[in-house]
């Protein structure tokens, strides 16, 4: 894939230019790490998920909702794999910070940039997309 291959040579540049744990660096992190998972390739993805996470935790805290994508991406990415409860709870983590910093229009329908909303009846419901 093209794009795969043109987001390994941009975080290689991110990298050695801004480093290792710069935020630009996390971001092109996320989107290799989103279309890796895409592709099927959960353990890399998932490597660069946390990868990501970790970077956006020294930068920014733990609680930011820079790091809400990653926790996002991580449960997507266990959640493909059938682990529905480790996915269940990395999502109510960045639900909890999206909702936290971003208030209650974070409550967001189906099909929405986070894919995540709660129901009135408190359910966490996941609307992600599909990795193929």
């Amino acid at each position: 894939m093209k794009a795969v291959a043109f987001f390994r040579e941009a975080l290689a540049t991110f990298a050695k230019t801004r480093g290792p744990d710069h935020p630009e660096t996390a971001t092109v992190q996320c989107s290799l790490a989103e279309m890796l998972r895409a592709a099927g390739e959960y353990k890399e993805a998932e490597t660069l998920f946390s990868s990501a996470l970790a970077a956006f935790q020294k930068t920014f805290g733990s609680v930011d909702v820079h790091t809400a994508a990653p926790f996002e991406g991580l449960a997507a990415t266990r959640i493909d794999q059938g682990d529905l409860a480790a996915g269940e709870d990395l999502a109510r983590k960045a639900l909890t910070i999206r909702e936290s910093r971003e208030g209650a229009e974070s409550r967001r329908e189906p099909g929405a940039a986070t894919d995540l909303f709660i129901s009135p009846d408190g359910a966490l419901n996941l609307a992600l997309r599909s990795p193929h």
